[in-house]
């Protein structure tokens, strides 16, 4: 699961690590999110869309999974998009940056637990922020309120 640490969302909740040389090498060609929900490369400071059919959201994040740079809906054919001093790329589904609010600086969770009420909690509260427009209001239970 990766959860964005600073903005109490879940980006992935089935993430896969390329980790193998052939995994990496396909990467997301021919590829889907419909297994998992993002790949994760290690030690990859720049990527390609060369070949892919949808388009992505990719994360450029430091050593300490700070988002260093981030790329909305790349679409395939993109020739070479690179972070210099990037430790890791996570390539996500095209709208998931912005669906979450995930932005530079943010810091990432790429192993991330939660429970199933945590997740479910986490969901209720960012779909009740989204239909409020991204208001929250307070209120003192009754019989505290001011006058």
């Amino acid at each position: 699961m990766i959860l964005n640490l600073t903005k109490k969302t879940i980006l992935a909740e089935h993430a896969v690590t390329a980790l193998s040389f052939s995994l990496r090498a396909r990467g997301m060609i021919g590829r889907t999110f419909d297994a998992f929900d993002a790949m994760i490369f290690p030690r990859c400071q720049a990527v390609h869309t060369f070949f892919m059919s949808i388009p992505l959201d990719i994360i450029f994040l430091s050593e300490e999974n700070r988002v260093l740079a981030v790329h909305h809906a790349v679409k395939p054919w993109k020739a070479c998009l690179s972070c210099t001093g990037a430790f890791q790329t996570v390539e996500l589904p095209a709208g998931t940056l912005e669906r979450t609010g995930t932005e530079k600086e943010d810091i990432l969770d790429l192993n991330g637990d939660l429970t199933s009420d945590e997740i479910k909690q986490i969901k209720e509260l960012f779909h009740n922020i989204q239909h409020t427009g991204g208001q929250t209001a307070i209120s003192a239970p009754m019989g505290e309120q001011e006058s």
